[in-house]
Formats: C-alpha cells, structure tokens, sequence
C-alpha cells in the first residue's frame, strides 16, 4: 500500500509556526507584565521595611528627619505605582489581544489538523477496502483453480 501523503502539510507545518509565534509573542508580554508587578512589589516592601525599621526606632527619641526621609521615599513608590498602572493598562491590553491571536492560530491549526486525519482515516479505509478486493480475487482465483 502506498504511503499516506497529506496534500496540505506544508499549510498545516505554517500553521503550526504561526501559532509557535504567537505563543512566544503572549509568553514574551506575560513576563514582561511579570517584571513590572515584581518591581512594584519589591518597592513596596522596602517601603515597609522601612517603616518597621522606622517604628522600632522611634520607641524613644523621634527623629524628623528620618521621619521626612520615609515619608518621601512613601510618596516616591505611591508615585511609582501610578506610573506603572498606565503600563500595566497597556500590556494587559496587548495580552489579551495577543492571547485572541494565539486561540485564531489554534483554531486554524487544529482545522487542518482535523482535516488531515479524516483523510488519514479515508485513505487506511480505502486501502482496507482495495486489500479486501484483492484477497477476495486471489481467493476467486484459487477456487476456480480447484473446482
């Protein structure tokens, strides 16, 4: 029997790097926004790192200008946070549209590849059915030989 060949392999083998691409693309943005939380999060707790260090120190004598110091570095990653919301807006953004891309490509994919197998299945069917014949003429043959 001949070997199946897949017509559109080569659409099916784009399709596959397309969506290659696209799940890059999506990883590549999701560690990104990863990046970003991550420093807001660092900044944050050295804020109140700060302020533990600042309450514990302050049993006794009060210091102002330590007080001036935290309160600035307080204002300065409340500042930072504000300006990291818009950018995080923007890559949730580009995520969610990268992610709708991704689940096109899968989609497409996935067609072909549903495609390929019912002709997968098709043709084992047709080769089933064209070795079938061919034993029915060879056992045709064989009893008209002996009867």
């Amino acid at each position: 029997m001949k070997r199946f060949r897949f017509q559109l392999e080569s659409l099916l083998r784009v399709r596959r790097s397309e969506e290659e691409r696209a799940g890059r693309a999506v990883a590549e943005l999701v560690r990104a926004r990863l990046e970003l939380e991550e420093r807001i999060r660092r900044a944050r707790e050295n804020l109140a790192e700060g302020q533990e260090e600042l309450r514990i120190a302050a049993t006794g004598h009060v210091d102002l200008l330590t007080l001036q110091v935290q309160g600035r570095a307080a204002v300065e990653v409340m500042r930072m946070a504000d300006r990291f919301r818009p950018a995080l807006a923007v890559l949730d953004g580009r995520l969610e549209q990268t992610r709708a891309l991704l689940n096109a490509c899968a989609r497409r994919r996935r067609s072909i590849e549903l495609l390929r197998e019912r002709r997968y299945s098709e043709w084992r069917t047709d080769g089933r059915r064209v070795d079938q014949a061919a034993l029915d003429d060879l056992v045709q043959q064989r009893r008209e030989e002996i009867g």
